[in-house]
């Protein structure tokens, strides 16, 4: 729990939220911001629901296609009113190739792996590495630029998952034989 505290208190301070608060140098969106808890919560009944799935004695693979079939289901109605005519050029079927293969299929199924062998809170927390990972990008590939807050919220973010992977075992009891 210490270990998730600290790194959603460092996802919200990467995120902007409560800095300036009150003097209205804030740039954090209401809407943005609801649709962000949004996405997390779906994110955590995606996760609950991948690790119960696990648990009953499901592969990762079928798993994965399970969660992401009902996605696409729910998602077909955006599918729908979505302008496709970028899937006719080259560039438009190397890029669903690359989103679908690499960052969906590879991933996920990795994701699985964790998840078949860690708790679902655990596996979680670690996925916060997502957004540091896209953070550094953004710094060293589109040359942003991060304020105070942000740095803190990385090394908060960081610090979360170390206390995550260091935690104190319990020690194993050896009954005699």
């Amino acid at each position: 729990m210490v270990a998730t505290a600290v790194a959603v208190i460092g996802l919200l301070l990467l995120a902007g939220v409560g800095v300036g608060a009150g003097t209205g140098a804030s740039s954090v969106d209401a809407l943005g911001l609801a649709g962000s808890l949004g996405a997390g919560l779906s994110y955590a009944v995606y996760t609950l629901a991948s690790k119960r799935l696990l648990d009953a004695g499901w592969t990762g693979a079928a798993t994965m296609g399970a969660v992401f079939g009902a996605a696409a289901v729910l998602g077909l109605g955006v599918l729908l009113a979505t302008d496709l005519g970028w899937l006719a050029s080259g560039s438009g079927v190397a890029t669903v190739l690359w989103l679908g293969l690499v960052t969906v299929t590879v991933a996920y199924l990795l994701f699985a792996a964790g998840l078949a062998a860690l708790p679902a809170p655990t596996v979680s927390t670690l996925t916060l590495a997502e957004p540091v990972t896209a953070t550094l990008l953004g710094l060293v590939v589109l040359g942003e630029q991060l304020d105070l807050a942000s740095w803190l919220g990385l090394v908060a973010i960081g610090l979360g998952i170390v206390v995550l992977a260091v935690r104190p075992r319990r020690p194993v009891a050896v009954v005699p034989a």
